[in-house]
């Protein structure tokens, strides 16, 4: 099958093929110009592959064709293998079997095909790696019909330097939700038959090939993957930019970037999966019975999970873990998971076949968490705190390189942790940028293209979980951790602005020619000059924020900055303040909305115990540093006392 699939495609250097799309208009079916192909092939080395003419996606013109060519064609003599009975020129000259092409230049070129013209506009590449994808079936037409789909293959891959893999696709298969449903320029995901170290990303099976539909500049992947990684985030996705080719056709630019994934040059933890499938030989997981709360309903059943009904179980249960917030109507789709109590769907990403125990145990251990979180002292019913269960570093990191992108799914989707065994959750790796740093979109009345703002700290859970806080808002109303945000930007952040400036211009530079012949393929920009235009404000547009950004995020997270906040000290109730404020500020305290049984409100106090500074309720306060005010109450009684020792006793 493979030589059939190098017959059709036998794709090293350089081929072209001028046959007609099927999705062409009548007009164009009936003037004879499909009655020919060109086949064209490198003369230095003989190698061949093929390359068809496309016409706009949008607004396509009459007798208009474009051709989008790899860098690495730029002056090569092509030789012309004619078939058809048209009579054809090119440039004024005449085709015919063996005709050297010297010809193909860049820009316009003029076809004449039985007395009828034509323009043909020549674009090449920049000088960035090329996939070539031979499918088995000759088409994508199935994957295009069906996410799910897994299209066999065969694939070449070259850059500058030539050939870096050829080798058998297992398949390539849609990926994606809203960027799969809404563009017709489609992400996909490959998987190869053996481990493939592609670009020196490491050795995996599977990557990714992001579309990045909703990115005028088709760089921001890139560009944010690469700042994840500089600033630290764990198990950070390794990218490159490329241009696609799929059964001659040119796909466009993509960013092939390393999928989230357990694995050895992944996220390399303990892999419960594969030791799920140890433990289980010769077992197909996708015919196993599901176990727990599931259906179209499931996302709304609150501290409910799901698991598959595996044939042997493992004693390891305490990692490895990659877990994902998701969407809730997605969650159904998902085979294992879990719902918390506040209403968080979660996903395994792996195990995605989790057991019921593995199940049941990161659901409770991530209830324990939230429980925590969500409580104004930090500390849950067990009497543990949220930092003895999550790496605080790394959700302070996450959650402020989440606001410097302000990044319209912080905490909401595309959201990942990791939990190895015996160890703590840790916030990453990092996934999903095509929104970030300036999306054109308003959410809960926020600008997301308008640099300055906070948007993470306060972000809610989608629509219809009726208005409830994501994590990384519920993160920020302590203190500590919103002073660990501080440092972390301080840190790591505000030293790597200007290389992230400078790597955007670079990226830009190196790409270019790609970013262009790709908006002119899939999005109605104009012509060549208006779509180079047209590109060019989305990269001043891109470069203005993330400069305006940076200054709003080293002065919101400035040394001269504090924050307070309110502790319920006993009682029930959320009090918040996000805001920061000048050091040296004198702001009235929040009149009390804290509730402790029958007790009443005495005030406020800088210590948990009341011997510390006090104020009364809406008295003013100078703030010199970052400060906490508890809530006080009227004394126990004998009784009262008793009580509340007893509780502390049986929560030991």
């Amino acid at each position: 099958m493979k030589k059939n699939w190098l017959g059709f495609l036998p794709l090293v250097c350089m081929v072209y093929c001028l046959w007609m799309f099927t999705d062409l208009d009548v007009s164009a079916k009936e003037n004879g110009l499909n009655e020919f192909s060109v086949q064209v092939t490198n003369v230095s080395n003989g190698y061949t592959y093929t390359v068809n003419w496309w016409q706009k996606q949008e607004s396509p013109v009459e007798n208009e064709y474009y051709m989008t060519l790899p860098y690495s064609a730029k002056g090569q003599l092509l030789t012309a293998d004619i078939s058809g009975d048209a009579d054809m020129f090119l440039n004024g000259e005449e085709m015919k079997n063996g005709s050297i092409i010297d010809c193909l230049s860049e820009g316009e070129n003029h076809i004449s095909c039985s007395g009828e013209q034509y323009a043909l506009y020549v674009m090449y590449g920049s000088d960035i790696p090329t996939v070539h994808i031979a499918t088995e079936s000759g088409s994508l037409d199935k994957v295009y019909a069906d996410k799910s789909y897994k299209e066999p293959g065969y694939v070449v891959i070259q850059n500058d330097e030539g050939i870096v893999y050829t080798g058998d696709l297992e398949y390539i298969k849609g990926r994606g939700n809203s960027t799969w449903e809404n563009f017709v320029k489609k992400p996909f995901n490959i998987k190869f038959k053996e481990k493939v170290n592609l670009f020196d990303m490491g050795q995996a099976k599977k990557w990714c090939l992001l579309a990045n539909s909703l990115d005028d500049t088709l760089i921001r992947s890139k560009l944010v993957s690469d700042l994840a990684d500089k600033v630290g985030i764990h198990f950070s996705s390794k990218s490159v930019i490329l241009d696609l080719y799929v059964d001659s056709e040119y796909i466009g630019n993509y960013t092939l970037m390393e999928s989230v994934e357990i694995g050895t040059n992944r996220v390399n933890i303990t892999d419960l999966e594969e030791l799920n499938e140890i433990a289980n030989p010769d077992v197909d997981f996708e015919t196993l019975p599901l176990g727990g709360v599931r259906g179209e309903e499931s996302y709304a059943q609150n501290g409910s999970y799901k698991w598959v009904e595996l044939p042997r179980t493992l004693n390891i249960i305490s990692g490895g873990y990659l877990i994902e917030y998701e969407l809730a109507s997605r969650y159904d789709e998902e085979a294992s998971g879990f719902v918390s109590l506040y209403g968080q769907p979660v996903i395994l990403k792996s195990p995605e076949h989790a057991s019921k125990e593995q199940g049941e145990y990161i659901s409770s251990y991530y209830q324990d968490f939230e429980d925590a979180a969500r409580n104004s002292d930090g500390y849950n019913e067990k009497g543990k705190h949220y930092s003895q269960y999550i790496d605080v570093d790394s959700m302070a990191k996450m959650y402020v390189f989440q606001e410097y992108l302000k990044n319209l799914d912080a905490g909401l989707t595309s959201f990942y942790y990791y939990k190895d065994v015996d160890g703590k959750l840790v916030a990453a790796p990092a996934w999903d940028f095509d929104s970030a740093f300036g999306r054109r979109y308003v959410r809960n009345d926020v600008k997301m293209y308008e640099p300055t703002g906070t948007w993470a700290a306060s972000g809610k859970l989608h629509n219809e979980l009726e208005n409830k806080s994501t994590i990384l808002s519920i993160m920020c109303r302590h203190v500590e951790f919103r002073e660990l945000a501080q440092q972390q930007w301080k840190e790591y952040f505000e030293p790597n602005v200007e290389w992230l400036l400078s790597s955007l211009d670079e990226l830009y530079a190196n790409c270019q020619a790609s970013i262009i012949a790709d908006k002119c393929r899939w999005k109605d920009a104009g012509n060549y000059n208006e779509t180079a235009e047209f590109i060019d404000v989305g990269i001043y547009k891109l470069h203005k924020f993330i400069t305006e950004r940076s200054l709003f995020m080293s002065e919101t997270f400035s040394e001269e900055k504090c924050c307070i906040g309110y502790q319920v000290n006993g009682g029930e109730g959320g009090m918040y303040d996000l805001e920061f404020y000048d050091k040296g500020s004198t702001i009235p305290t929040m009149p009390n909305a804290f509730t402790n049984g029958d007790k009443v409100f005495l005030g406020w106090n800088t210590k948990a115990n009341g011997k510390g500074e006090s104020y009364e309720n809406g008295a003013e306060i100078t703030l010199k540093e970052n400060t906490i005010l508890y809530a006080q109450w009227e004394k126990d009684s004998i009784k009262g006392i008793f009580e509340s020792f007893m509780k502390g006793i049986l929560r030991k």
